[in-house]
């Protein structure tokens, strides 16, 4: 559709514009920023085994965070998984799931490799304590993760 711009319309869209503007909630802006701000660009969408394992809902896309934002409770437990499993602690990415925390432990994470048969999967609440039992080795676990990869450097 193409509009022609006249002083009634932008008259019009000013009005639309300032009654949306009267019923946002105030502070949900704020909310917005916040969130954005302790997450990256990634996510992840959960599959069947993540609801088996670890009690997450199937197609859930969990927001994946910033490193620096994760408890570090949360990421010392993964770190201490990930190097159980002989995976790269460097390359393990952390996604938000309600109250806890998804660890996505990767064993090679150097820019332009995907490595899908060298990840686990471990959950864990902000205190570090399990939820579920970790798993080296990934099935229905997530149906999507973007990006695939990750470098070291950008988690």
């Amino acid at each position: 559709m193409i509009f022609t711009s006249t002083s009634r319309d932008r008259r019009i869209t000013l009005g639309v514009i300032s009654a949306f503007l009267v019923f946002v909630p105030s502070g949900a802006g704020c909310a917005m920023q916040e969130e954005s701000a302790n997450t990256s660009d990634g996510f992840m969408i959960t599959g069947p085994a993540a609801h088996d394992d670890f009690d997450l809902a199937v197609g859930d896309t969990l927001p994946e965070l910033a490193y620096e934002t994760v408890p570090a409770a949360v990421s010392s437990a993964a770190a201490n998984q990930a190097r159980s499993y002989g995976f790269r602690t460097a390359c393990t990415r952390f996604f938000h799931a309600r109250d806890n925390f998804v660890a996505l432990l990767v064993k090679d994470c150097e820019p332009d490799v995907v490595v899908e048969d060298g990840r686990g999967m471990a959950a864990y609440r902000a205190d570090g304590s399990p939820v579920g039992r970790a798993t080296p080795w990934l099935t229905t676990h997530y149906t999507e993760v973007v990006p695939r990869t990750r470098p070291p450097g950008q988690r």
